[in-house]
């Protein structure tokens, strides 16, 4: 398949929403440290947050792992490995 505009924006997309997740999980993190000083309701908020957001990101990533597996079972693995040309190992 050749690589079009269209490839590289899906592709940049994809990175950018990644990179948001991490960071809104880091920031989720951060948050336990100070969990036991939150009040019942802050407590409760706090962790429907957490849910909502892990759930979003849980079914992203389920695609993209999809997305690998099935990518991977199509590919021509003939050639994966190492070959050697007149002595000379070549690590593809």
């Amino acid at each position: 398949m050749p690589y079009t505009n269209e490839n590289a924006d899906t592709v940049q997309g994809v990175l950018l929403y990644a990179k948001s997740a991490l960071e809104e999980l880091r920031k989720f993190d951060k948050s336990f440290d100070t969990f036991d000083s939150k009040t019942l309701n802050e407590k409760f908020n706090f962790l429907r947050a957490v849910r909502m957001y892990t759930q979003s990101y849980g079914s992203f990533i389920k695609s993209i792992n999809d997305a690998n597996i099935e990518e991977n079972s199509e590919e021509d693995n003939m050639f994966v490995g190492n070959i050697v040309i007149d002595d000379e190992v070549l690590n593809i």
